[in-house]
């Protein structure tokens, strides 16, 4: 990257992003306030839920609940968040995109600072940009591990941000009603 370059994505704001459904479509919260679900992936567990008639650890028919009476495993409580699912589109994915539609600047070696560390989807959108460096304030423990040893394989520098976070500020700050 020439030295011009550097300089711009080093100083300037490139792009920001929030976590949001797409551009026109209804929020959660609101396209299913009617069901009192504030998520979508909400109605995508229930349904999984009562379909579920097998053990996913061992494969033996569910007699009663979801307690497995083979192996004890709990099949009420599912492997993941099920992000693929989610109708938002992520922060990081949305700083990406903006850039990308507003034609701004190129994001490659480009530093992206997020609140959590980002999910395996988000980590292959960053990879795909040319991020270089990935900062961030509060781990994401679902899957941190998979995205951590891509980003390493592929060489985009990763470091926690050590200041006072949200998180922190709120148990320090948190006003007693």
């Amino acid at each position: 990257m020439d030295k011009k370059k550097e300089r711009i994505t080093e100083s300037y704001v490139i792009a920001t992003g929030c976590n949001n459904v797409p551009i026109t479509e209804t929020p959660c919260g609101e396209e299913f306030k009617d069901q009192k679900i504030k998520c979508y992936r909400e109605i995508v567990k229930k349904e999984y839920l009562d379909d579920s008639k097998y053990c996913r650890s061992c494969g033996i028919k569910l007699k009663d609940g979801f307690l497995c009476d083979k192996c004890k495993m709990d099949n009420s409580k599912l492997p993941s968040k099920l992000l693929d699912l989610c109708r938002a589109v992520h922060a990081e994915e949305t700083a990406i995109l903006q850039a990308a539609k507003l034609g701004s600047i190129s994001l490659e070696g480009a530093k992206l600072y997020s609140s959590t560390f980002p999910c395996m989807l988000c980590c292959k959108a960053i990879i795909n940009a040319g991020i270089r460096n990935v900062v961030y304030l509060e781990s994401y423990l679902m899957e941190r591990s998979l995205a951590l040893k891509m980003f390493r394989k592929c060489k985009v520098g990763v470091t926690k941000y050590e200041g006072v976070t949200s998180l922190a500020f709120n148990r320090i700050f948190k006003r007693s009603s």
